[in-house]
């Protein structure tokens, strides 16, 4: 038995990787530095393994989901967009936190300019997009843009009445004064919406991935004003 000061028996400490490394013997106690080692990493990895899951899957829902465009969509902005169609375009006042319009763009339509089609792509951080090709059974080839996103909105004009979402199964929501449709696509919900009258209606549709609340989806909507002269 080892004895400290005044004879009292001294206390065993617990080996730690200073203390072997200062020890005099330290090449026979590498076994022992490995291990300890490799436990506090592993301790750090199932931490940040731990962090990112209860990111993304607390909920049980992807914090994304899957989207594509066409090759003919071309990035712009809003301001670009709106000298384009002739009418200014209202984006969204509000948008969960963090959240900001990462890309816009617009699949133009040259013979009549207001029926182009704007895509508003929202999230908290930068989008990856990429480009993807496809081939059918008869040997056509598709590409397009595919990426991950956590909200999109689409908008473009329409003549007043035909859009609507005539769907059974949709469920029916309150939008301001006005009334939309929401839709489960299984990955992500889609809220479709008029949001001006006649002669014509700015149509918009509204994807946000599942674990954005319906309470925020609404607010997001509700906040996209009339399109103006």
């Amino acid at each position: 038995m080892r004895y400290g000061i005044y004879g009292v028996p001294a206390k065993r400490s617990k080996m730690s990787i200073s203390r072997l490394f200062t020890d005099t013997n330290w090449r026979a106690n590498r076994p022992k530095i490995w291990f300890l080692q490799c436990r506090h990493i592993l301790f750090l990895l199932g931490l940040l393994i731990m962090v990112g899951a209860s990111s993304c899957t607390s909920s049980g829902e992807p914090c994304e989901f899957p989207s594509s465009l066409s090759l003919e969509a071309q990035e712009t902005s809003l301001e670009e967009a709106s000298n384009f169609i002739g009418k200014t375009i209202p984006p969204p006042t509000y948008l969960p936190k963090g959240y900001k319009i990462q890309k816009v763009f617009i699949e133009p339509f040259y013979e009549r300019p207001l029926g182009s089609r704007l895509t508003l792509l929202i999230s908290d951080k930068k989008i990856k997009m990429e480009i993807t090709t496809y081939t059918d059974h008869a040997g056509r080839t598709d590409q397009r843009y595919e990426f991950k996103c956590k909200m999109e909105m689409h908008m473009w004009y329409s003549p007043a009445g035909h859009f609507g979402c005539k769907l059974p199964h949709c469920e029916r929501l309150k939008v301001g004064k006005g009334s939309g449709c929401l839709e489960d696509r299984g990955t992500h919900y889609v809220l479709w919406w008029p949001c001006s009258s006649s002669p014509l209606e700015f149509a918009m549709v509204l994807s946000v991935s599942k674990r954005i609340p319906k309470e925020e989806l609404i607010k997001v909507a509700e906040s996209t004003s009339d399109i103006r002269e």
